[in-house]
């Protein structure tokens, strides 16, 4: 195939998140080229909106040892200054990001500070743009770079003692970096940089200096005459305030794990999901970031970055490794709910770019919503698999139709018989591209019932798929659930209970238990000794 653009679209109940997950353990699971004993998981970042991806990060998790757990992390991302992610930030020891991390910005700040919006592009674009090398410029070693300050990071300050760093009133964080590497201290030379990189209220005095305003002072927004440079600054400070996690020096880490997935729900879905496309792709974009910066390594740019000073010469050996070992590695980059995003253009670009450069990164990318018509043209124009669930309405069916030239058997396979999952698994109509042309085909996707336990996204199984895991862990959980439930689902005994409830209720039953929790409670009373079935029982219940 030309690239590894995969594209899975379903409503939900369709078993869309379910088989895209359940693909990602595979691909986990899978040798590889390049890893000789066997050891090495590929690299996997999975952004989703829920807890469709906790089953994923729970099945691996318990398959490994003890000491390999640290490499399978699942993390839920909070708008809060404790879960701070600079946007602005570059790989260990880079003045300035890469080409990839400029552009990610580019395309970040654009959708940020409204370019492309009610026909404010051109101007906000090339400012944004601008900004960004000056921001860089302003901070670097020959510009006025920020000073060390110690009672910042007790860790930093800790490890300089340790290490006998012998500064001054005059000593800059790039310098405190920079030592703390030469002593072979990766992990705190890390956490030095982040205060030495710009931060999003650096680009405020960027944009105001010589090299920015003369071009940019008297140009105005389209909609209402507003001065690019005034807008500028407002939208900025507007985000500083209202998104605390973009404001601080990054704070999160997700340490050596080489599986994780970030949970965007509280930032991305909003109360009652009702977070902005705008704030969406934001978080999406910022995940993305987060997760996946350091695939995207060029040994040639990495040597061209020597040659220009934007790397110290100490950090190029290093990087140079880290890019080989790189290129090696399978990479999957995984995003359910992609329809949250609006179809923001800045999103678009950067999805395209990632799709663009995949196969040369080794890096597979898998992208789930619920209808054909969320991705855009561009996407479906380069996706190399296209897996539908469903087409809920005709305007769909129509958009798989005109896209893919669909025959009249094909166009009745897609509106009749993707009916759900059932005892043959989950129907779908299979659109893959390759060397030869293209393939479509009805297919069924089969797994077992204990996989099915660890990654179904039902509310009600995952409701009780956490509470018996409590009292089991994960791995007997799904499998006491497999063995009394092994079509994968408890909803249909989890309704009757419900309604035997409600008759009881109106009789004036006293009892109070919640039904999820009485049959977690029932499953694991068959799997665990009678003295922890006393302490489950003297739980509050955790859910009902």
């Amino acid at each position: 195939q030309g690239n590894w653009l995969e594209i899975y679209s379903g409503t939900p109940g369709s078993g869309k998140s379910v088989v895209m997950n359940s693909l990602g353990l595979a691909f986990a699971l899978a040798p590889h080229v390049g890893d000789r004993h066997g050891t090495e998981m590929p690299r996997v970042a999975v952004i989703d909106v829920g807890s469709s991806s906790k089953g994923l990060v729970d099945l691996l998790r318990e398959a490994l040892p003890a000491r390999g757990r640290m490499k399978v992390s699942h993390l839920k991302l909070k708008l809060s200054a404790e879960h701070a992610i600079n946007p602005l930030d570059t790989p260990l020891g880079m003045r300035r990001p890469m080409a990839a991390g400029r552009s990610f910005l580019v395309n970040f700040l654009s959708i940020l500070c409204g370019a492309g919006e009610n026909g404010e592009g051109r101007s906000m674009a090339g400012l944004v743009s601008a900004t960004i090398d000056q921001a860089y410029r302003s901070l670097a070693d020959d510009g006025n770079p920020d000073r060390y300050v110690a009672d910042e990071l007790t860790e930093v300050d800790k490890a300089l003692q340790a290490a006998g760093f012998e500064g001054n009133d005059r000593s800059t964080w790039w310098e405190v970096a920079d030592f703390l590497f030469s002593v072979g201290d990766l992990r705190t030379a890390a956490k030095a940089q982040t205060k030495a990189v710009p931060a999003l209220s650096d680009l405020i005095a960027a944009s105001r200096s010589a090299h920015v305003a003369e071009l940019y002072s008297d140009a105005c927004l389209g909609s209402d005459g507003e001065p690019v440079l005034k807008a500028f600054h407002r939208r900025i400070t507007e985000a500083i305030r209202d998104f605390p996690i973009l404001a601080f020096p990054t704070k999160l880490d997700h340490g050596i794990a080489q599986v994780t997935a970030l949970d965007l729900d509280e930032v991305a879905a909003g109360p009652g999901g009702l977070a902005s496309p705008k704030q969406a792709a934001l978080m999406y974009m910022l995940a993305r970031q987060f997760l996946v910066r350091d695939w995207i390594v060029d040994e040639s740019e990495i040597l061209q970055c020597l040659r220009s000073g934007i790397l110290p010469e100490q950090y190029g050996h290093h990087h140079l490794r880290h890019a080989r070992a790189n290129r090696r590695m399978p990479k999957l980059l995984s995003m359910d709910e992609f329809h949250r995003t609006g179809g923001l253009p800045g999103f678009r670009r950067q999805v395209l770019q990632d799709v663009r450069e995949g196969r040369k990164n080794n890096v597979r990318i898998a992208l789930a919503s619920q209808l054909p018509g969320d991705f855009g043209d561009e996407i479906m124009d380069v996706a190399s698999s296209v897996f539908v669930f469903d087409a809920p309405s005709e305007s769909s069916l129509r958009i798989l139709s005109e896209k893919f030239a669909l025959t009249g058997h094909e166009m009745r396979i897609v509106r009749d018989e993707l009916t759900g999952p059932g005892p043959e698994g989950a129907p779908l109509f299979a659109i893959i591209r390759h060397g030869d042309g293209i393939s479509r085909q009805k297919l069924y996707y089969s797994i077992g019932p204990s996989e099915l336990w660890a990654l179904s996204t039902t509310a009600e199984d995952v409701a009780l798929r956490e509470a018996l895991s409590k009292a089991l862990g994960p791995v007997d959980a799904n499998i006491a659930l497999a063995a009394r439930f092994p079509g994968g689902t408890a909803k249909p005994e989890i309704e009757t209970r419900l309604a035997r409830e409600a008759e009881r209720t109106t009789r004036g039953d006293p009892r109070q238990r919640g039904t999820i929790e009485e049959l977690a409670l029932e499953l694991a009373s068959g799997c665990m000794p009678r003295s922890r079935q006393e302490g489950m029982r003297s739980r509050e219940p955790s859910c009902s």
